[in-house]
């Protein structure tokens, strides 16, 4: 529970890190990617990896419409696989047990249902390092 006077006009700064293993993990995620609180700073450099992932696909041709739909398309599927490893490596596996990487990031896993088809060959253009 977080608490604060209603009275006081001054910003509540608030900083989330997030782990499948433990609260520890958590903690040392938050250090490592957000170490500061120069909220515009976080922004600024989340437009940018944004935009350079977004950036690797240029469309020409079709309505205004078409191309949002693409471009919003895009973005989308963007949104997955997410890393699911720590900063430490450690991950919660599908059989519930924390496991280890060995010098890689884990992500999580795809749905097979029917992305095979057209999400799966656009990651290996674009995002190859999946």
């Amino acid at each position: 529970i977080v608490q604060f006077s209603k009275d006081d006009a001054s910003p509540v700064l608030v900083k989330v890190g997030i782990s499948y293993v433990n609260e520890q993990n958590a903690r040392e995620n938050l250090q490592a990617e957000i170490p500061g609180w120069d909220f515009d700073a976080v922004r600024a450099d989340s437009r940018k990896d944004w935009n350079e992932r977004l950036s690797k696909l240029m469309v020409e041709g079709g309505t205004k419409d078409q191309r949002v739909i693409f471009h919003t398309a895009h973005y989308h599927a963007l949104f997955h696989p997410q890393l699911a490893s720590d900063v430490n490596g450690e991950y919660r596996g599908l059989d519930g047990n924390v496991h280890k990487t060995d010098g890689h990031q884990h992500y999580s896993v795809l749905s097979t249902w029917d992305t095979f088809r057209a999400a799966h060959p656009l990651y290996t253009i674009v995002e190859p390092e999946l």
